[in-house]
């Protein structure tokens, strides 16, 4: 994953939403190039962590939460090398946002309780993005 400053998202006023202001990308898989890229101007409401644990899990901190709604929101990820899309999992998706997470430093217990919580109550974002295709 592209290491980016903090900050890359701003608040869009009036909205629940946040905006992304520079573009960056997760890169799964080192061997086979399988990417998600993040346009600028992505909107998220950060659904990885819920309102009410924000005081504890700010979703600012990591880039990992934007990657993750993007998944969510996308549910497919691209294979540069073979210029292909396939489909991807919400497991696949969790996965990712762990690996991101470790990747930015998050501690070992904020990873996992933010795992656990994704696994655990994702199915409604995950079922929220579906509505929306």
């Amino acid at each position: 994953m592209q290491r980016l400053k903090h900050w890359t998202v701003r608040k869009v006023s009036g909205t629940p939403f946040w905006e992304v202001d520079e573009p960056f990308f997760w890169l799964q898989d080192y061997n086979d190039s399988w990417i998600i890229v993040v346009e600028k101007w992505f909107k998220t409401n950060f659904w990885s962590v819920p309102r009410l644990l924000w005081w504890i899990f700010n979703p600012t901190r990591y880039n990992s939460y934007v990657i993750h709604d993007k998944s969510y929101e996308q549910k497919m990820i691209y294979n540069s090398s073979l210029c292909e899309f396939r489909l991807l999992t919400r497991k696949e998706c969790d996965d990712m946002l762990y690996d991101g997470l470790k990747y930015e430093w998050a501690g070992f217990i904020e990873r996992w309780a933010i795992y656990i919580g994704v696994r655990l109550w994702g199915w409604y974002a995950w079922h929220f993005w579906k509505k929306l295709d």
